[in-house]
């Protein structure tokens, strides 16, 4: 996993990894939501996504969980 490495959203718009952690957070995946569907699965990864500043659409990154913050996930990409 490379942090510094971003993809950029669908729209093409690229984002630094201070302008990703300004974005709105939409969801945070930890290693429980996904360890049922990817094994195994690294317990201090977590996916995060997030909503384009520019478009509007949803767009994932790979993150170490350096904070316990809990976001609840919406339905529609509950597991």
């Amino acid at each position: 996993m490379r942090s510094d490495s971003l993809r950029p959203c669908a729209c093409g718009h690229h984002y630094d990894t201070e302008r990703w952690a300004a974005l709105q957070l939409f969801a945070r995946l930890t290693a429980a939501d996904v360890s049922s569907l990817v094994t195994p699965w690294p317990p201090h990864v977590v996916v995060e996504v997030r909503v384009c500043a520019h478009c509007n659409r949803q767009m994932s990154r790979l993150q170490h969980a350096v904070r316990a913050e809990v976001v609840k996930r919406p339905q529609a990409i509950a597991a």
